[in-house]
C-alpha cells in the first residue's frame, strides 16, 4: 500500500490486472436498484406487480427490463442485514441410544416466581433410549451439579435392576450454558469419564429432544394449575406431577409405548391417578390423634404419587407441607376446582335467549320426558340458580305444556341423559304482574 489512493504491485509470475478508481467518481445506481431503495427496499415481486398495473414509480418497464437480472434483495447489503431469516434445519437422522444412560439430554428452565420452597428453576434430564424424564428443582442455577449427581444415582439404580454393566460411557448433551459445561460441573464430568457435548449458541434445534420435553411439561403444568385453582407459588408440584404422567403415557418416539414400559416391561396402572388439586380426606391413625374426639380425617389436596412407595402425595394449604398417606378418600368435584375446566359457560350460549324464567328448582319435580326431544324444543335459555353452581339449559318443549330443564353440559354435548320437568314455573309476563301485585299489597299493609 502506498497511501489511500495508490497501490504498488511487485513483479509477479502471472499476468495481473489492477482496476483503479479514484474516490471522486460518482457511483450511479441502475433504475431498478434506485426504485428499490426509494420504495423502502420492497421485493422484486411487488415491484413487478405494480409495474404491470402501471403504477407510477419513477421507473418504466423498459428501464426495469434493462436492469441487472439479479434480484434486488440479493444485491442490496441492507436487505441481507435487516431481512435475514432463520435458516431451516434438516433432521440429523441420528440413531437412538441402545441402553439407558448412554446418551442424556439436559437443560434448565426458568427463572420462575419463587415457590413455597424457594425454588426458581427446574432441570430436566431426558434419557435418549427410554425417554424417561427426571426433574429436579433448583433454588439457584448454579445448583445444577447437585441435580446431576442425583440423576447419576437414579441411572445407576435402573441399570443395576436391568442387569446392565456397571461401567458405561455416558454422553451428556446440553445447550452450552457455562453452568453445565464449565467450572465444577466440567471437573466432575472429567473425573467420572462423562463426555460433554453441547450445541451451537442460540440454536435450539440441537437441543430439540429436551426442548420439546420442556414445552410439553410446561404446557401440562399450566393446565393443572388452572384447573386446580392453585396459585403460581406451587408450580413445582404441577411440574413434578406432569413429569410423572408423561413418564407413564405413550410417547411418539417409542411407538405406542411409555417410558415406564421401556424400563419395567409393563404398563403402569393409571387408574390410581386422581384429579390434580381435588379434595383428599386422609385418615388419621388413632395413635396420631390428640384425643378421642379429634377428627378422624384431615382435609388436604391431592398433588400426585410417591415414586418410591404406593403413598399419595397430599398438599396441606395451611402449613404448605407435603403429606404422604396411603389411606385417602377423594372428592373429585372438578367443576368447583379452578377457573377453567370446560368451555360450557353462559357466554358460549349467549345467542340462545329466553322469554321465561324458572322460579324454583327444588325437589318438586318428576321425570316426564324421555331423551331425544330435540325436534320438539321451541326455545332454549340459560339459568343459574342462586343456591347452586350448576348451570342449566331451560327448554320450552312442544309436546308438553311445561317448562323443562337439563344440565347445560349434557345439552351442549347433544345427548342429554334425561330432561326434567319443573312444576313451579312462570313466564315473564306473569312474573311482572305478580311483582306489581306484591308491591301493591306491601304498600297497602304499610298504610294500614
Amino acid at each position: 500500500m502506498c497511501g489511500e489512493d495508490r497501490v504498488w504491485v511487485r513483479e509477479t509470475k502471472w499476468p495481473m490486472v489492477v482496476v483503479y478508481k479514484d474516490g471522486h467518481t460518482v457511483i450511479k445506481l441502475d433504475a431498478k436498484m434506485l426504485a428499490h431503495i426509494r420504495l423502502g427496499h420492497i421485493g422484486d415481486v411487488t415491484m413487478q406487480e405494480m409495474l404491470d398495473e402501471e403504477v407510477p414509480m419513477g421507473i418504466t418497464t423498459a428501464q426495469y427490463a434493462k436492469s441487472l437480472a439479479l434480484r434486488c434483495p440479493e444485491r442490496c447489503v441492507s436487505c441481507r442485514l435487516t431481512k435475514a431469516i432463520r435458516p431451516s434445519m434438516k433432521p440429523t437422522g441420528r440413531e437412538r441410544a441402545e441402553e439407558i444412560g448412554l446418551l442424556v439430554w439436559s437443560d434448565t428452565c426458568g427463572p420462575f416466581r419463587h415457590s413455597a420452597g424457594g425454588y426458581r428453576w427446574f432441570v430436566l434430564f431426558v434419557d435418549d433410549c427410554t425417554s424417561w424424564i427426571c426433574v429436579y428443582f433448583l433454588k439457584k442455577k448454579s445448583d445444577y451439579l447437585g441435580a446431576l449427581e442425583e440423576f447419576l444415582v437414579e441411572v445407576r439404580r435402573h441399570r443395576s435392576r436391568m442387569r446392565l454393566e456397571e461401567k458405561y460411557h455416558m454422553v451428556l448433551h446440553t445447550d452450552g450454558d457455562s453452568t453445565m459445561i464449565a467450572g465444577q460441573t466440567q471437573q466432575y464430568c472429567k473425573e467420572r469419564g462423562i463426555e460433554q457435548r453441547h450445541g451451537s449458541p442460540y440454536l435450539h434445534e440441537n437441543q430439540a429432544r429436551v426442548e420439546r420435553s420442556h414445552r410439553t411439561v410446561q404446557a401440562m403444568a399450566r393446565a393443572l394449575l388452572v384447573t386446580s385453582g392453585f396459585g403460581v407459588d406451587v408450580w413445582p408440584l404441577a411440574v413434578r406431577h406432569s413429569v410423572y404422567i408423561l413418564n407413564r403415557t405413550f410417547q411418539k418416539p417409542l411407538h405406542k409405548k411409555s417410558p415406564y414400559y421401556k424400563l419395567y416391561g409393563q404398563h403402569h396402572d393409571l387408574s390410581l391417578l386422581r384429579v390434580f388439586g381435588c379434595l383428599a380426606y386422609a385418615f388419621v391413625d388413632p395413635d396420631s390423634r390428640e384425643h378421642k374426639l379429634s377428627d378422624r380425617a384431615k382435609q388436604l389436596r391431592y398433588v400426585g404419587h410417591s415414586e418410591v412407595s404406593s403413598a399419595y402425595l397430599l398438599y396441606d394449604p395451611e402449613s404448605g407441607k407435603i403429606v404422604k398417606s396411603g389411606m385417602v378418600r377423594f372428592h373429585e368435584a372438578v367443576d368447583k376446582l379452578g377457573k377453567v375446566v370446560t368451555t360450557w359457560d353462559p357466554s358460549a350460549v349467549a345467542p340462545l335467549s329466553t322469554n321465561f324464567m324458572v322460579t324454583t328448582l327444588d325437589a318438586a319435580y318428576h321425570d316426564t320426558l324421555p331423551s331425544g326431544l330435540e325436534d320438539g324444543i321451541l326455545d332454549v335459555g340459560v339459568y343459574l340458580p342462586d343456591d347452586s353452581d350448576e348451570i342449566l339449559a331451560v327448554l320450552k318443549v312442544r309436546a308438553v305444556d311445561v317448562t323443562c330443564w337439563v344440565s347445560l353440559r349434557d345439552y351442549l354435548d347433544g345427548q342429554p341423559k334425561h330432561i326434567v320437568a319443573v312444576r313451579s314455573t312462570v313466564h315473564n309476563g306473569d312474573l311482572n304482574v305478580k311483582k306489581k301485585r306484591k308491591r301493591k299489597n306491601h304498600a297497602r299493609r304499610a298504610y294500614e
